[in-house]
């Protein structure tokens, strides 16, 4: 994850807090593709068997599907925004919509 993004905000105290009370601590694969946009969790778990998962996943005993921590998502999904703000700082929304 990157070391840029200040994960000791408000901001994202709150937003990984309603990630937890919205998906639990611990997020499967069909529930975490879903959450990062992917269109199955069958292709985000080939990714993950491939050891190119965006998220750290672990196999818990007994379990068939990998699990991801909410913290490790969270810090991915506010990573991914401060790159997207970051690439559009300056820009004219609008123009790159069209």
């Amino acid at each position: 994850m990157s070391s840029e993004i200040d994960t000791n905000s408000p901001e994202f105290e709150r937003f990984r807090a309603r990630l937890e009370d919205k998906y639990g601590q611990l997020l499967d694969t069909k529930t975490l593709a879903r959450v990062l946009g992917y269109e199955s969790a069958n292709s985000l778990t080939k990714l993950v068997w491939r050891g190119r998962a965006p998220i750290p996943m672990v196999k818990a005993k007994g379990r068939r599907s990998p699990l991801a921590h909410v913290d490790d998502v969270a810090e991915y999904l506010w990573s991914v925004k401060a790159a997207a703000r970051e690439n559009f700082k300056g820009t004219d929304i609008e123009a790159v919509a069209q």
